[in-house]
């Protein structure tokens, strides 16, 4: 068998499922990488415009507040960071 490269490759195909669903894995692959850079790109432009808002609203900002919002993985947290910063008058109601 081994010295039968297309019985080799016949055998392989048939238990991935043949070239098809190889290449429905791989694009797979490929989609959840892309969704997870978008995903990653999203969190990283919503971390940014809270320390921009706290920038320009305060002038400051503190590295234990830049670093909670860079330790947020969470988009809608961001969200409610972003609103407090809008709506805090101090920047202590932000930390």
């Amino acid at each position: 068998m081994k010295d039968n490269p297309e019985e080799v490759e016949s055998i392989l195909k048939e238990l991935t499922g043949g070239d098809k669903k190889v290449m429905t894995l791989t694009e797979k692959w490929k989609m959840e990488g892309k969704q997870e850079g978008l995903q990653e790109g999203s969190l990283k432009a919503k971390r940014d415009y809270v320390k921009s808002a706290i920038l320009i609203k305060f002038g400051v900002l503190p590295k234990e507040l830049e670093e909670k919002i860079e330790s947020t993985d969470d988009i809608k947290a961001l969200d409610e960071m972003f609103k407090k910063v809008i709506l805090a008058g101090k920047i202590e109601e932000i930390l």
